[in-house]
């Protein structure tokens, strides 16, 4: 009987391949990742600062104050994440696909042995099936968890005084807005899961796109199993989304990385009093 649980999982998998296999296929993961985050946190800041320059030109008559940072809006931030999910996404998702095809069909081997092996077996179509789903879902899933970030925070300065977050703050932030957005878009990311291995290792194409693979599902076993391997999604994405926000919040503060949204500061008062 195959194990069920992450605790079960994650015991079997010792027990057959030792603890390395836990990182089994980590130079994959890093692959996607690493250019993933930059991609996406680098154009959800430009993006951001470009519509609230643009904004504000389109308002004002003057210059705005040296020192003073843009200001951005709700709007401003849904639109910042849709394109910075669809434009990390459509870059790393060859890699995405590839990893899929490491953890379903068992591929063993480098990176590019894997590679040529699914170009050979599939064809270049191999490395996008899928695709529209997943740029549908990573788009909600961007948009989604920056705006519960900004808001979050946002009200947590205000339950504090107004005081500056420090980087462990926003990471426990970010991580429980992780968290919330992944029971939001569980759904979606279940069916994308589905789309993509279908057809791998011999399995059957049972769906035709996003709705039909959530419509199937909700019929066959019940709306409850749109939200299956919740805990398993919760153990990662917590520690996943805390980190990346924390270290983020970290180098913005050392190193002055980020848009001027996020990093600009207020002018000074005329009473020569700083501001907090």
């Amino acid at each position: 009987v195959p194990p069920s649980g992450l605790a079960g999982v994650t015991r079997q998998i010792i027990r057959d391949e030792g603890v390395r296999g836990l990182w089994r296929g980590n130079t994959l993961v890093l692959a996607r990742v690493v250019p993933y985050v930059a991609l996406q946190w680098s154009i959800y800041d430009a993006v951001q600062d470009a519509l609230a320059l643009a904004r504000q030109r389109g308002t004002s008559t003057s210059a705005p104050p040296v020192g003073c940072s843009p200001q951005t809006g709700v709007l401003d931030k849904l639109v910042a994440g849709i394109v910075a999910g669809t434009a990390a996404t459509l870059v790393v998702y060859p890699l995405e696909c590839l990893k899929t095809e490491v953890a379903v069909a068992g591929l063993r081997g480098s990176l590019i042995a894997n590679a040529r092996q699914v170009l050979r077996e599939e064809g270049i179509r191999g490395f996008y099936k899928g695709l529209g789903a997943t740029v549908s879902f990573k788009v909600i899933a961007t948009a989604v968890g920056f705006n519960l970030h900004a808001e979050l925070s946002k009200a947590y300065r205000q339950a504090v005084d107004g005081r500056r977050l420090t980087a462990l703050e926003h990471g426990l932030i970010g991580g429980l807005s992780g968290v919330v957005c992944a029971t939001i878009t569980l759904p979606l990311h279940s069916a994308v899961t589905k789309l993509r291995i279908q057809g791998t290792a011999g399995r059957p194409v049972l769906y035709r796109g996003l709705a039909d693979c959530m419509r199937q599902t909700a019929r066959k076993a019940g709306v409850r199993a749109l939200f299956s391997g919740a805990l398993p999604t919760y153990a990662k994405v917590f520690p996943n989304v805390a980190i990346v926000y924390g270290v983020t919040a970290a180098c913005r503060r050392r190193w002055g990385v980020g848009g001027l949204s996020v990093y600009g500061r207020p002018p000074r008062e005329s009473s020569g009093k700083a501001t907090a």
